[in-house]
């Protein structure tokens, strides 16, 4: 999913933390190579390419996490829109290069995205993308699923008490011992802004802190993009391109999976 993945955890010895985590980030991996847009050989991605008009059956994971998308633009009437990858690559090249996308780059973009345009089966578990040339970026939703999954496993392991971030993208479990909860703290945003903390746990959240992004092109700045989305507790399904801080003053064993290479890693 393009970002660093961390677990810190708290469990009776380093051998239980260290079999929970690894297990934990083979389940990351796996969902890495369903889900992923950063992978051209993701299952995500295979869709793109074969659903233009035609039924493809996918994953139970897959098909769970684009039917939870599909209600979120629902009930949110298309803010939330997981059909906005050419939009998405537009972005990121624009950012790479420097160069702001043609209009009719902009148009063609425009004629692809639209969460109406994706189609489920829930009885064969298939989806059909309707219109030539889409692309699906799960960034949004992607990783809380994961972090969801990555706690799930842990407890199988015996291991509650769990702090997942990816991102900004942060689900929690059990609190630390001694502790009400995980302490999440929110950069300032401005000069008269104050960084702002909470306690959480069994909850997830999407923290953001206001960032602005923008992109140097042409020799001119383009129009800021001004982020905001309030901290959300409904559990594991957060927004995405987020800054988080985090502190977890009390936890005994910290580890890292990077999803960018193939392989996952438990350090």
């Amino acid at each position: 999913m393009g970002v660093q993945v961390r677990l810190v955890v708290h469990a009776p010895d380093e051998a239980t933390a260290m079999r929970a985590c690894t297990a934990a980030f083979k389940r990351i991996a796996q969902l890495e190579q369903i889900l992923s847009d950063w992978r051209p050989d993701s299952e995500l991605m295979r869709l793109c390419r074969k659903a233009s008009g035609s039924w493809v059956r996918v994953s139970p994971e897959l098909f769970f996490v684009l039917s939870r998308a599909q209600q979120l633009s629902q009930r949110s009437g298309g803010a939330f829109d997981v059909s906005v990858g050419p939009y998405v690559a537009l972005w990121r090249r624009a950012r790479k290069t420097k160069v702001f996308p043609a209009p009719h780059e902009l148009r063609s973009a425009r004629s692809r995205v639209g969460w109406q345009k994706i189609q489920l089966d829930a009885k064969t578990l298939s989806v059909r993308l309707t219109v030539p040339g889409m692309r699906l970026d799960l960034g949004g939703i992607a990783k809380g699923y994961a972090g969801d999954e990555a706690l799930r496993v842990l407890k199988q392991h015996g291991v509650t008490r769990a702090l997942f971030e990816a991102g900004g993208d942060i689900v929690t479990g059990d609190a630390p011992p001694d502790r009400a909860g995980w302490v999440v703290q929110v950069p300032a945003n401005g000069k008269e802004s104050a960084a702002r903390s909470s306690a959480a746990n069994n909850s997830a959240a999407k923290v953001h802190a206001g960032v602005e992004e923008g992109a140097r092109v042409s020799w001119r700045r383009t129009r800021r993009v001004r982020l905001k989305m309030p901290r959300a507790r409904a559990k594991g399904y957060a927004g995405d391109e987020a800054l988080a801080v985090l502190k977890t003053r009390c936890a005994r064993y910290s580890t890292t999976f990077n999803s960018m290479p193939k392989r996952a890693a438990c350090a």
